[in-house]
């Protein structure tokens, strides 16, 4: 692919610390149990199939997800990028605003998700998608394959493990998610940094304008990034 015609698009792995999480882990044994698909650096376009009441799991189907509510609060999470042209990028916008325009159709494959756990059947059901799922076929529909596995087979932690993906970023999401850019004129990163470096810059300058810069914090983002190496 030509660099000049590339897009990034992001999946994001988050662990909430839920029961139903939990029970899910005790099958997966993945550190992560949820997996979305997003547009941004800034995780403000994320796509999902998961919760549509944040109290009731088995209320779920396709989502815009609001990573700053109060569900994701404490999340853990991990980000990886996905460098891809500009046709699969494009149809990957249309099949969600395809499924935006009638997310009423579309319902949470509760039934996949056991079938996965329980190592049975392949369980593909038309208009119905656990979240991996989700991720796994709109990257599938646009080229891009994870592993083997049909998509229906797909967990978040083949997500991790897939040869196209770059993680850039593990650790809590919040402090990911309120990072600040640097704008001030004596700044010393470049303008044109790169998504690990944009990364890095908002999560540090957070740390610097709150007046914290918390050693568990530091420890927290695991060694994905050349600064905490």
């Amino acid at each position: 692919m030509s660099g000049a015609n590339e897009r990034t698009v992001y999946i994001l792995l988050t662990d909430t610390g839920t029961w139903f999480t939990r029970m899910i882990r005790l099958y997966t044994k993945d550190s992560y149990n949820h997996a979305s698909l997003a547009f941004d650096e800034e995780l403000t376009e994320v796509y999902s199939f998961g919760r549509r009441r944040p109290n009731n799991p088995f209320v779920a189907g396709f989502v815009r997800e609001n990573l700053r509510g109060e569900f994701f609060r404490n999340a853990d999470c991990s980000v990886f990028a996905c460098r891809v042209n500009e046709t699969s990028y494009l149809k990957m916008k249309e099949r969600i605003a395809q499924m935006e325009g009638d997310a009423s159709r579309y319902r949470y494959n509760l039934l996949g998700v056991f079938a996965v756990m329980l190592k049975v059947v392949e369980l593909e059901r038309e208009d119905a998608f656990f979240c991996s799922e989700f991720v796994a076929t709109l990257l599938s529909e646009s080229g891009i394959r994870v592993g083997d596995k049909p998509p229906c087979r797909v967990t978040p932690g083949d997500l991790a493990n897939g040869r196209a993906f770059q993680r850039v970023y593990e650790g809590e999401l919040f402090p990911y998610l309120y990072g600040e850019e640097q704008t001030d004129s004596g700044s010393t990163w470049e303008t044109e940094s790169s998504t690990e470096d944009s990364i890095r810059k908002r999560w540090l300058t957070k740390q610097r304008g709150m007046g914290i810069f918390n050693i568990n914090q530091i420890l927290k983002v695991k060694r994905y990034l050349p600064m905490f190496k």
